[in-house]
């Protein structure tokens, strides 16, 4: 089957990793801070609990999923043959701990949220997960740690076994090998602790790992992700960070600590320094501290909006310089339809960023032996960037196309259409004529460009378009029959091309959007409640349903109504998104905005 499987992990991880609205508060107040090293490498937290009305989305965004998730499984089983009782029994009997983790976990057949909830994980668990050294460990805040201790005794009793187990610090840690790794987890406080370790790895590592003697320096006291919050406005309830400054000194400097013991437990030997010269190390620390962190968080999240970014820290004037490498694009970066995408882009600018990063490069030579370019690299770079063909594009400054509307009553003509055997022509006809949807091209001198077009086509000469944004019919100057009428429009800084339902009215209201100085660099932006109704539509459809029957990945009518509601159970959450790729003054982001559905 080609089902996104990863689909119920993600809601259940959003369940247990949650977002909240928050106060701001000194990471004293946050007792997972005290564990993680102050020089940890990543740190990803979740310091206050979501709020309920959240939870209570994604839970039931979940019961749906869940049910309808485990049907397609069986089913796909059941025709495979690999759904066989017998098969499940003796399976089943061979494993003990499987049949035991079936038992705790699944009910009527799917996993059960209130199995999870036994275990001490509910809406108000908190978490950290970070690196202590180079070994991940997850520190998870439960409800009660005897409701997790109980759910492992369930569990031993019910496969007749014990989990294996060592003492340390006087405290019992179960222990379970996997493969050269092993996995240690304890309930600590009102913690579950969860590391990750070489099979061989030195016992003495474990209580600094496991957390049973805290860091001599943690983030509790580094401010970290209190700057954060501050600075970037970050709420606690999902942020973090991945330190690539700290990331190369694990790599160009010997190893102590928790990391030495990885690294003996791995075979290699990095107590001393690495065959690398100082040169080596000061450039290529300089070249992570032109980006040295990527940091993500919420400056929004509640039950009607969810504004989530992630941003690569830049060296602040490197950051200035790229702000300028976008340019004013009309809509770009807002949602005006079922669906946009567009760019933005100084060509120009670009142009001249890149040749003063070869000239530097060629006034700065690297020393390093690693880090050398080539003479001949910086040439043909620098060939490329000056080519004066370059600057007659320089005028174009980005676009954004948008798909405004979508007839929903298409689904039934184009099945009936292509049962008839109508041509290609024909089909592409009937679906332009459902579909609405504009075009902007942004441009520094639209006037001067379309008198230079005038001079190559005589076609574009007898639209005589005027910056004045009224519309013109192009279809009679096209080269080839259009399947819908096309309307281009012109103003002293776009090209407006409206086609299909409603065309008519596309340009003035193209016209009347505001541009961002610097739009992003990318943006893409869906409305998934309208999005849900056109795949409903779909899955509705009699014919439909014919056409998709005839997939092997689905056996009868109930697949698709399951799949179906998988969607509906994803999409039914959020009401729209967009996503913009930006350059800012501290560094290059990604902006998620959601709505969510009321």
């Amino acid at each position: 089957m080609r089902i996104h499987r990863s689909i119920p992990t993600l809601l259940f991880l959003s369940l247990c990793l949650g977002f909240a609205a928050c106060s701001k508060k000194t990471e004293q107040q946050y007792p997972h801070l005290q564990f993680i090293p102050a020089d940890t490498t990543y740190a990803i937290v979740s310091l206050e609990p979501a709020p309920d009305e959240v939870i209570k989305k994604f839970e039931q965004a979940y019961a749906e999923l869940g049910e309808a998730y485990f049907n397609l499984i069986k089913n796909s089983m059941h025709k495979t043959g690999d759904l066989d009782q017998n098969k499940i029994d003796e399976l089943l009997d061979k494993n003990p701990w499987l049949d035991a983790l079936a038992k705790e976990f699944m009910q009527d057949g799917e996993i059960s949220l209130n199995a999870i909830r036994n275990f001490g994980v509910d809406s108000g668990s908190t978490y950290a997960l970070y690196g202590h050294g180079v070994l991940p460990v997850l520190r998870m805040r439960l409800s009660d740690p005897k409701l997790f201790n109980a759910a492992i005794a369930r569990i031993e009793t019910n496969a007749k076994d014990k989990l294996p187990s060592i003492q340390v610090k006087g405290e019992n840690v179960w222990e379970v090998a996997a493969k050269e790794f092993k996995v240690h987890f304890v309930t600590q406080a009102n913690d579950l602790v969860v590391s990750v370790s070489p099979a061989n790895l030195d016992k003495k590592f474990l209580p600094d790992l496991l957390g049973f003697n805290l860091p001599e320096s943690s983030l509790a006291s580094a401010k970290t992700f209190a700057s954060l919050m501050d600075e970037k406005d970050y709420l606690p309830v999902s942020l973090g960070f991945i330190d690539f400054e700290r990331i190369l000194d694990r790599f160009i400097e010997p190893m102590r600590g928790v990391d030495m013991g990885f690294a003996t437990a791995m075979g290699k030997d990095n107590s001393k320094n690495l065959n690398l010269s100082a040169s080596c190390k000061s450039e290529l620390r300089g070249i992570v501290k032109a980006a040295p962190r990527l940091v993500f968080g919420a400056t929004e999240y509640d039950a009607k909006n969810m504004n989530i970014e992630t941003l690569l820290e830049m060296d602040p004037a490197l950051a200035t310089k790229m702000t300028g490498l976008t340019s004013a694009v009309p809509g770009l970066g807002e949602l005006n339809g079922l669906f946009s995408m567009g760019f933005s882009f100084n060509l120009k600018a670009m142009r001249e960023f890149g040749l003063e990063r070869i000239a530097h490069f060629e006034n700065n030579p690297y020393q390093c032996e690693f880090l050398q370019i080539p003479d001949t690299v910086l040439v043909k770079s620098k060939q490329a960037l000056s080519n004066p063909a370059t600057g007659m594009l320089e005028g174009i400054r980005g676009f954004n196309v948008v798909i405004d509307e979508v007839d929903q009553s298409l689904v039934d003509k184009v099945i009936e259409l292509e049962a008839s055997g109508a041509s290609k022509s024909e089909k592409d006809q009937l679906i332009m004529s459902g579909i609405g949807g504009h075009a902007v091209i942004a441009v520094d001198d639209t006037e001067n460009l379309y008198n230079m077009g005038k001079m190559f086509s005589p076609e574009l000469a007898q639209l005589d378009l005027k910056p004045d944004g009224k519309p013109k019919v192009i279809n009679d100057i096209s080269p080839q029959a259009l399947p819908i009428e096309v309307q281009a429009a012109m103003t002293d800084t776009a090209y407006i091309f409206s086609f299909g339902k409603n065309a008519e009215k596309k340009s003035a209201l193209v016209q009347g959007l505001e541009s961002e100085p610097h739009s992003p660099l990318i943006s893409y932006a869906v409305d998934m409640d309208a999005y849900i109704g056109l795949i409903n539509k779909v899955f509705d459809s009699p014919k439909a349903q014919e056409e998709m029957l005839k997939d092997d990945e689905f056996s009868e009518l109930s697949d698709l109504e399951d799949m179906q509601k998988i969607l509906e159970s994803i999409y039914n959450l959020f009401d729209s998104m967009i996503v913009n790729f930006r350059f800012r003054d501290d560094g290059i982001v990604i902006e998620q905005n959601i709505k969510m559905k009321k």
